[in-house]
């Protein structure tokens, strides 16, 4: 307690107080600028053990101006290397994941795309990275990891494996069939895999769909049978075997499901599915659809053209979660989005001015900067709301509510002082910090205890 902050205070009570300012999530230049010096193909905040980073894949070879050759990591105020990166004849990263598969004495972090050599070592497609040096995953992959990779545990006892998709036939010799998974005893299938004339693995997801079987991993992609089983573009894997979501959805013959996520509202936990599909069981739905687990629904009138990247977010202005989607479309229900776009329960909204092009992923990351967690992009854009950003991007929300921020500005600050005291004065409610249906000088402790350490 600081008694000559309390003296001031008491002398400037009676003071005209601003009103509250309202929350107003905004795209900043603070990864953009100057960012990478070309597209970024992949964007994922990850923790894993090795503490919250962003890891970005793709064209570039620079970032930041740091040479990084095609794959780098974001701290919140500088680009990292990995050893010399990826050979630049061999393409890009398409996705990322921290696994522990007992190589190093803690997580490793794993790349995979349609690249061939990491750090001077030969590693086909997927790369083992462990802090110093890169490694390859018994003779990797004869196929593009493109269906990104999740770290998926069966709860059978077998412990947590890292499962991989893409258009790959074998993984270290072994007939996967586009979907593979990797542990410390070697590779293994998934029941036979994927088929069918295009039987590409674009997305995974793990989501507990309210059967009773608890999480499963949830697959997308151009595959109709998953397993030998009739599953058209996306098939649940509960460890044992394939099954499809209801009946079959009819998506299709020459869509794609590109990605999937999980967003969980005052509705329930749903599976958002992206692609380039328009209908789901003859019902029009444009390249974007919500599964509960027994119904397939749109989201409004959806996108004209491929949604590629879905996340759900709260940016901290109080309506909770929200769905966003990024891709190849620039309307949204109608409305001029520029290639990204929030769902706010009734109607896509746009961010801002959005994107000058296309966005090919996007993640939410916290970067340890205070304002907690905000949406990273990544893409060939060049322009986020208007102002420069090349080709990776943040969407930052509102700073998380604090009890001491009275006036809702997000800042604590002597504004606040003032205007607890005048609800102290007059024994308003907003003044019972203490929550004890009194307010009296205990709440004046308890708020100057948020104060000095600015919540």
């Amino acid at each position: 307690m600081h008694p000559h902050r309390l003296q001031i205070a008491l002398l400037l009570a009676p003071a005209a107080i601003a009103s509250a300012q309202p929350c107003t999530p905004h795209w900043d230049q603070r990864i953009g600028q100057p960012g990478t010096d070309a597209w970024a193909q992949s964007v994922r905040g990850l923790d894993g053990g090795l503490g919250p980073t962003l890891y970005i894949g793709g064209g570039f070879t620079f970032a930041g101006g740091t040479a990084v050759n095609r794959i780098t990591r974001w701290d919140g105020s500088d680009f990292g290397t990995f050893g010399t990166g990826i050979g630049l004849a061999n393409g890009s990263v398409w996705a990322f994941e921290v696994y522990d598969d007992g190589s190093s004495p803690g997580p490793c972090v794993f790349a995979g795309g349609d690249f061939l050599v990491a750090g001077g070592v030969t590693v086909n497609r997927i790369g083992r990275w462990n802090g110093s040096a890169w490694s390859d995953l018994a003779g990797g992959l004869n196929g593009e990891v493109r269906g990104g990779m999740k770290v998926f545990d069966l709860g059978d006892g077998s412990g947590p494996g890292l499962y991989m998709g893409g258009d790959f036939l074998t993984a270290g010799g072994v007939t996967v069939h586009n979907i593979a998974r990797w542990d410390s005893t070697g590779w293994s299938g998934l029941a036979g895999g994927m088929g069918g004339a295009t039987p590409s693995v674009r997305a995974m997801a793990v989501y507990d769909d309210g059967t009773g079987g608890g999480p499963a991993l949830f697959v997308g992609g151009g595959f109709s049978t998953a397993g030998g089983v009739t599953v058209n573009r996306v098939a649940k894997w509960d460890g044992a075997s394939w099954s499809a979501l209801g009946a079959g959805p009819d998506i299709g013959a020459n869509a794609f499901v590109r990605i999937l996520a999980v967003h969980t509202d005052s509705t329930g936990s749903l599976l958002i599915v992206g692609g380039d599909f328009t209908t789901i069981n003859g019902q029009p739905i444009n390249r974007i659809a919500k599964w509960d687990g027994q119904t397939w629904s749109p989201l409004g009138a959806g996108m004209d053209a491929q949604v590629r990247g879905i996340v759900s977010y709260d940016d901290g202005s109080g309506a909770g979660p929200q769905i966003y989607a990024s891709g190849s479309f620039t309307h949204a229900d109608g409305k001029l989005v520029n290639f990204i776009a929030r769902w706010d329960g009734t109607e896509w909204q746009p961010l801002g001015q959005g994107l000058n092009n296309a966005a090919f992923d996007m993640t939410v990351h916290d970067d340890g900067s205070g304002e907690g967690p905000a949406i990273y992009v990544g893409g060939p854009f060049t322009m986020a709301d208007g102002q420069p950003c090349n080709h990776v991007a943040r969407f930052v929300g509102c700073k998380r509510p604090c009890a001491a921020d009275l006036n809702g500005d997000g800042e604590v600050d002597f504004a606040d002082f003032l205007l607890f005291l005048n609800y102290y004065d007059a024994g308003d409610p907003r003044a019972d910090f203490n929550h004890d249906g009194e307010v009296d000088f205990a709440d004046y402790l308890e708020f100057l205890n948020l104060y000095d350490g600015g919540c």
